[in-house]
């Protein structure tokens, strides 16, 4: 892609322009973030802090700050986010790339945890005659400026973006000639507002990136030339990716911090507390010794260094003529400092009140506290910094898509693994090692350990385990299949039993009431007989007889038919039973 000098001017004007807009947008930010590198970085004790402390008094440091950044960045390098595809060759080209992804991707977000904003870039190399995408981390984010106009964590709708480097003129002219360094020596040099004036011996190196119609086109330009062809690259979004920090809003705008900002004060706090401490342990009582002044003579240097001198011997006069002399007694003195102590612990407490980390690394990995503890401090720590992680996440696909339309591929990307994840398999870990204790049975033991060792199978050393404990050996197997057997026909023994037992109830049931039907045709027989004796006596008539008789035979059918309905509901109970 060829430029023209009327094209230069105007691309030139346009990125003084963008520079504008950026930094209207984003002034406070990078207020905030050069003041949070300079108390990070700088000499110890803030400004505001030594004038408290006055003149001529000892200034130190005790770190907190630095502690509680690395806690948050350790929780995501100890669990990185995977990248995971469908495409072998995507998923190669990840791996290939893995040592670059996961350095550029911990620098951003070491950053983002620091002060609120990391960068990842990723542009083309070359190795090996081979071009590839390779992503790094920026540095000196407050020299990125980003499309005042993009909202979206991993700046998917961002169109323009300036990045200033700044290099030796040394390599400037022996990378792009002498011609580039003398435009800088005369001051013939794009110059931004925003950016402060290069030292004698450096020149910044502008990089303009402007997204149009799926095309990204990056400009790179020192003082007023383009110093390489405009490079053209068909991409969905800008090769800049933000990596945020915690979101606030500051006069109707979104600024983003990170733990700097938050723990300035405790730090200070730290800070003054350990300096007083330090001054109070320096200014701590002399050895004073009490005795004769006679015990003393010609010894008394030996004695005025005894707080100095490693020699565990001191010699004293014990006679003067021939009266004894007591030897010199050490007078005890104490230095009070927990006062100081005490404050200096309350400030590193208050550390992870305010940010949410404790300053001491993560809360599970200290052995005083139980299992269950350490669990709910992991669930605690991990709230306080999901922003990071969310964030972080929403970046990290943005990444992986992008490596992969560098590829030429389009392919659903899964991200997978990370802190969280790791917080659900620890909280799985935790509740099925608190139900195996109480299993008896041999095998839901085993059945259980395979269940918790699956929450570690990120893990080399845990899958031979699961492998060895799961397969079992031919001799095994086969005991197995018999005792399946023996088990089987035991089971239709059993069920032939029952059967049996079923069958000789149900005759028993119908013998029953067979006997009671025999019985009662007996009875209406002999009372039959008995009608019918009575009306030959003269006792009854044809016609009362003739009722009586029918009497006896309608209530000894009404009587058979209750057997009948008590022997079949006998045999219904049974069977259901």
């Amino acid at each position: 892609m060829e430029i023209n000098g009327n094209d230069l001017y105007s691309l030139l004007t346009k990125i003084k322009k963008f520079e504008d807009r950026s930094n209207a947008r984003y002034t406070e930010q990078w207020n905030r973030i050069k003041d949070d590198k300079e108390f990070l970085w700088a000499k110890p004790l803030s400004t505001d802090v030594s004038k408290l402390l006055g003149k001529k008094r000892y200034r130190g440091r005790l770190d907190v700050v630095s502690n509680a950044i690395r806690s948050v960045v350790n929780s995501y390098t100890n669990f990185p986010y995977k990248p995971r595809t469908a495409n072998v060759n995507l998923q190669q080209a990840y791996a290939k790339l893995n040592d670059d992804i996961s350095e550029s991707v911990e620098l951003a977000l070491k950053s983002a945890v620091s002060f609120g904003i990391g960068y990842i870039v990723v542009l083309p190399a070359e190795k090996n005659g081979i071009v590839f995408p390779q992503p790094y981390s920026i540095d000196r984010i407050e020299s990125v400026f980003y499309d005042p106009d993009s909202l979206d964590l991993n700046g998917a709708d961002a169109n323009e973006c300036l990045i200033v480097d700044f290099k030796s003129k040394k390599y400037l002219e022996s990378k792009y000639g002498e011609e580039i360094a003398d435009k800088l020596k005369t001051g013939n040099t794009l110059t931004l507002n925003s950016v402060p004036p290069c030292s004698d011996d450096m020149g910044a190196i502008f990089t303009y990136f402007k997204r149009e119609n799926g095309i990204v086109t990056i400009y790179k330009i020192v003082g007023d030339t383009l110093i390489e062809e405009p490079l053209q690259l068909q991409l969905k979004q800008l090769p800049i990716i933000p990596v945020y920090g915690e979101a606030i809003e500051s006069e109707n705008k979104r600024i983003y911090r990170g733990i700097v900002s938050q723990s300035r004060t405790i730090q200070d706090m730290t800070d003054m507390t350990a300096s007083q401490l330090m001054e109070r342990l320096a200014k701590s009582p002399k050895n004073i010794w009490l005795g004769p002044r006679k015990a003393f003579a010609n010894n008394e240097e030996n004695f005025q260094n005894s707080d100095k001198n490693i020699n565990q011997l001191l010699f004293y006069n014990d006679k003067d003529g021939k009266d004894i002399i007591q030897p010199p007694q050490r007078i005890e003195q104490t230095v009070e400092y927990s006062d100081l102590t005490g404050i200096m612990q309350s400030s590193i407490g208050l550390m992870q009140s305010v940010v949410g980390v404790e300053s001491i690394g993560l809360p599970d990995e200290r052995n005083e506290i139980t299992a269950t503890e350490a669990l709910l401090n992991a669930k605690s720590y991990n709230n306080n910094i999901r922003h990071y992680m969310t964030h972080l996440k929403y970046s990290f696909k943005a990444l992986c898509e992008l490596i992969a339309e560098y590829f030429g591929i389009e392919e659903e990307i899964k991200i997978e693994n990370g802190p969280a994840e790791q917080l659900e398999r620890q909280t799985a870990r935790a509740e099925l090692t608190s139900l195996a204790t109480m299993l008896d049975n041999p095998v839901d033991k085993k059945r259980a350990i395979v269940a918790i060792a699956s929450t570690m199978n990120d893990n080399e050393f845990v899958a031979p385990f699961i492998q060895a404990i799961t397969t079992e050996d031919p001799a095994l197997t086969q005991m197995k299949e018999q005792a399946t057997q023996m088990q089987q026909t035991y089971e239709q023994q059993i069920a032939d039993l029952k059967n049996q037992i079923t069958l000789l109830k149900c005759q028993a049931i119908e013998a029953d009431a067979r006997n009671k039907d025999t019985l009662k045709k007996a009875l209406l027989d002999n009372n039959t007989k008995i009608i019918l004796e009575q009306m030959k006596q003269g006792g009854l008539d044809a016609r009362q007889a003739k009722e009586m008789v029918k009497d006896e035979i309608d209530e000894a059918r009404k009587e058979q038919a209750e057997t009948e309905r008590a022997k079949y509901e006998q045999i219904n109970n049974m069977m259901r039973e």
